[in-house]
């Protein structure tokens, strides 16, 4: 896998065959995952032997919202905090925010 930083966190999620619920509410990916799995198919030269293929997902996830959830919760614990909150910027981690 990989980390992606600005300014593709959100270009990249195009080439990822799949999302993570995180990185789909977000609307941007900062890691990609690769999943592997062996597939089995039958053989077409005849033989009883099944040909095996690996088979590569790319799965994007998005984690800048630990970085902001965990710090504020063990702050504020499972309450919500009055008032607002200012975010300055307007990249991927401020998307997660």
């Amino acid at each position: 896998g990989c980390s992606v930083t600005i300014p593709h966190k959100q270009s990249i999620m195009k080439y990822c065959d799949k999302l993570s619920p995180a990185a789909e509410k977000i609307g941007s990916v900062n890691t990609i995952i690769v999943k592997e799995n062996i597939v089995a198919e039958k053989s077409e030269d005849g033989d009883d032997e099944d040909d095996l293929f690996r088979d590569r997902l790319l799965v994007g996830d998005n984690t800048d919202w630990k970085g902001m959830y965990r710090p504020l919760s063990r702050r504020f614990g499972s309450t919500k905090p009055e008032g607002g909150a200012l975010i300055v910027g307007a990249g991927g981690t401020a998307r997660a925010a």
